[in-house]
C-alpha cells in the first residue's frame, strides 16, 4: 500500500498519508516529473533553464528589527491573559472562549498528536543569530520549564494532554524543516528536515531538505539549495522510491516550500505550489496529470511558504465527495516580503472530477499570514493565529520577517451564502506567528501553541460555542477499534434522544497536510447507530480518525477508530 508521499523542497519534506493502492500506476495525463539525472544534466527541466525563465524575484528575508510588545515576548508560560482580561463572558456560547492549559517547553514548530492522547512537539535547538544569541535560551532569557540539556535546548518534548505537562524528548537528527505524519498503525514518521545533528544544521548541501537558510541571511537566491522532488515511503518494507523531480515544484520555486497537497477522490493528489495548482497521480517511477479533474487556473497570488496561507479540504459527504478547497490568508504581494501586508481574503474552488474550477474569493475579516485553519466536528472550520504584516520566517525579535499578531479567530461556515460565510469570535490575547500549530482534539476542542518569534510557550485551547450553550453532548460506546472500508459497523448513543451526525476526523500534524472529515452515512435507532464506513481509500486514506458523534451541533467526545487497516496500533491499545 502506497501511504506516504514526500515532496522535499527548499527547507522541508511535504508528507502526507495517500490513497492510491498498489501495482500498476496511473497513466491518464501527460507526464509532470522528471529524473534527477535530468536536473543534474541541466535539460529543459534544468536549474539553469529555471532561472533564466523566471518572471518575478525570489522572495527576500531582509533583518528587520521589530519592537513586539514587551508582554508578548517570552511571557510567564503560567499567566492566562483570559483571567486578568475577560474575554469571554457571556459571549462564549456564540463566540467560544480560550484558557491557558498548559507549557509545552518549546516553542511548537511542529505538532504529531497520537492516538494516546499524547503530542510531539518539535523545534530547532541552534538558530545561530547575527545578534550572537545561540539558543532559544539565550535569547527569551531562559524561562522557567524551558527544555534545556546542559548549555542547548532540546528540539522536542512530549506533552500529555490528559494533565497538560510535558517531558523532555530527545531527537540526533534534526527534524525541523522536515515533516510528519501517522502511519496507519499508529507510529509516527518524520521524513526530511536540517541537514546535520544536534545543533549543527548545515545550509550548503544540494539536493537536500536543508535548514531554512533565507531566514538566516537573506532571499532563496541558491538554487542548489532548492530540492522540488517527492518520494514515496513503503512502509511494509521500510523502503522509497527514487527521487523524482516535479515540474509544478521547478516552475513555482523559490516558493515551492511545503507545497500544500490533498489526497482527492479521484485517487490523484492535489497539489499547491506557489501560485500553480495541479491534479496529478504520483507513482512509483512517474507522476502523470489526472486529466479527468483537469487544469486549474493559478492563483492571484503564491500561497505556500515564505507566503504562507492555510487550507483545508472541506467535508467530504457521499454520494459525490464534491472536494472543494478553501484557501485563507496569507500576502497580498506576489513577491512577498517582510513589510507587505498579509492577505485579507479567502479562495474557494472545486477540485472534483470534471468540475468547474473557478476560484470564488470572500473576504475575511483580518488579514493574516500564516494562519491556521482546522475543520471542527460540525462541519465549520476555525481560522486562528498569523501576522497582520510579513511573510514566514525569521527568528526573533532582532531578525523578524513578520509584525501584528493577529489574535481574534474567525469561524467559516460553508452552509450560509456566499459572502457571509466568515464571522469573527473569540480574542486569544496572544501572538501566534511564525511556527504555531492548531489542531482539534478528541474533546472536539482546539489546541493552540507556538510562536517561534516570540518565544511562546502558553498552551491555550479555544473551547468551541457548541461546548457552552447548554445543550447535552452525546456520549458513545461500543465502537469498533478497526475498520475496514465500505464497512457496517455500529455503536451504542446516550445522554441524546437521537444523533444527526457521524464523521470520521483526523489533524495529524501541525501543517494539516493529512487533515480530513467524511460524513458517514448512518441511520439511527433507539441508542444504536448503525453506519456505513467510507468506499475507498481516495476518500479516506488509511489510518487512525476521530469518531464524532453530533446531535442538534453538539459533539461528544470522540473514539480513535483505525481505517483501512487490520491491526490496531500498538498506541491505540495502550491507551
Amino acid at each position: 500500500m502506497l501511504t506516504l508521499a514526500a515532496f522535499t523542497t527548499i527547507s522541508g519534506l511535504l508528507g502526507f498519508v495517500g490513497g492510491q493502492s498498489g501495482g500498476p500506476g496511473f497513466r491518464n495525463g501527460n507526464p509532470v516529473s522528471a529524473k534527477l539525472t535530468q536536473i543534474d544534466n541541466m535539460d529543459p527541466f534544468g536549474l539553469t533553464a529555471l532561472l533564466d525563465g523566471l518572471g518575478f524575484p525570489a522572495a527576500y528575508l531582509g533583518k528587520w528589527p521589530v519592537e513586539y510588545p514587551p508582554e508578548l515576548v517570552a511571557a510567564d508560560p503560567s499567566y492566562d491573559p483570559a483571567v486578568r482580561n475577560p474575554i469571554n463572558g457571556n459571549n462564549a456560547a456564540v463566540n467560544g472562549s480560550f484558557r491557558v492549559v498548559g507549557n509545552t517547553g518549546i516553542p511548537t514548530a511542529h505538532a504529531t498528536p497520537f492516538a494516546n492522547d499524547l503530542i510531539i512537539f518539535l523545534i530547532r535547538p541552534n538558530l545561530q543569530l547575527n545578534a550572537g544569541f545561540d539558543t532559544h535560551l539565550q535569547r527569551y532569557g531562559a524561562p522557567q520549564n524551558y527544555t534545556q540539556v546542559g548549555d542547548s535546548a532540546l528540539t522536542s518534548t512530549i506533552y500529555n494532554m490528559t494533565d497538560n505537562t510535558f517531558e523532555p524528548f530527545y531527537i540526533k537528527e534534526m527534524a525541523f524543516c522536515g515533516a510528519n505524519t501517522l502511519l496507519p498503525d499508529g507510529r509516527a514518521i518524520i521524513a526530511g528536515g536540517n541537514w546535520g545533528t544536534d545543533s549543527s544544521p548545515s545550509s550548503s548541501q544540494p539536493n537536500t531538505a536543508v535548514n531554512c537558510a533565507a531566514n538566516q541571511g537573506g532571499g532563496f537566491s541558491d538554487p542548489h539549495q532548492n530540492n522540488p522532488t517527492y518520494q514515496v515511503y513503503y512502509p511494509g518494507n521500510n523502503t522509497l522510491s527514487p527521487a523524482l523531480a516535479l515540474t509544478i515544484l521547478l516552475e513555482s520555486w523559490p516558493v515551492n516550500t511545503y507545497p500544500f497537497a490533498v489526497v482527492l477522490p479521484t485517487g490523484s493528489t492535489l497539489v499547491i505550489a506557489g501560485a500553480q495548482i495541479q491534479a496529478l497521480f504520483l507513482n512509483y517511477d512517474e507522476a502523470v496529470e489526472d486529466e479527468e479533474v483537469g487544469e486549474f487556473p493559478e492563483l492571484p497570488y503564491p500561497v505556500t511558504y515564505p507566503a504562507y496561507g492555510s487550507y483545508v479540504l472541506l467535508p467530504l459527504q457521499g454520494p459525490d465527495y464534491k472536494a472543494e478547497i478553501l484557501i485563507a490568508g496569507g500576502s497580498s504581494d506576489y513577491c512577498a516580503n517582510a513589510k507587505s501586508l498579509a492577505s485579507k481574503k479567502s479562495i474557494l474552488f472545486d477540485a472534483s472530477a470534471q468540475a468547474n474550477h473557478t476560484l470564488i474569493e470572500e473576504e475575511i475579516t483580518y488579514a493574516r499570514v500564516m494562519p491556521d485553519l482546522v475543520i471542527l466536528p460540525d462541519g465549520r472550520l476555525f481560522l486562528s493565529n498569523g501576522a497582520g504584516v510579513g511573510i514566514a520566517g525569521g527568528t526573533g525579535p532582532n531578525y523578524a520577517a513578520a509584525d501584528q499578531g493577529v489574535t481574534i479567530a474567525e469561524i467559516y461556515d460553508p452552509s450560509k451564502p456566499l459572502g457571509g460565510r466568515w464571522t469573527p469570535v473569540a480574542d486569544s490575547q496572544i501572538w501566534r506567528m511564525y511556527h504555531s500549530i492548531s489542531f482539534i482534539t478528541k474533546n472536539a476542542e482546539v489546541f493552540i501553541s507556538g510562536s517561534e518569534t516570540t518565544g511562546e510557550f502558553r498552551a491555550q485551547l479555544w473551547t468551541p460555542d457548541y461546548l457552552q450553550n447548554g445543550k447535552p453532548r452525546p456520549s458513545i460506546s461500543g465502537a469498533p477499534s478497526i475498520v475496514g472500508y465500505g464497512q457496517a459497523f455500529s455503536f451504542q448513543y446516550s445522554n441524546v434522544s437521537t444523533l444527526d451526525r457521524v464523521v470520521f476526523q483526523r489533524s495529524t500534524h501541525g501543517n494539516h497536510m493529512d487533515q480530513r472529515q467524511v460524513v458517514l452515512d448512518c441511520t439511527f435507532s433507539t441508542r444504536q447507530a448503525d453506519c456505513t464506513s467510507p468506499p475507498n481509500a481516495n476518500i479516506a486514506p488509511p489510518g487512525i480518525y476521530y469518531l464524532f458523534a453530533l446531535y442538534d451541533g453538539v459533539p461528544g467526545v470522540a473514539e480513535y477508530v483505525s481505517v483501512g487497516t487490520t491491526e490496531p496500533s500498538p498506541s491505540m491499545v495502550a491507551g
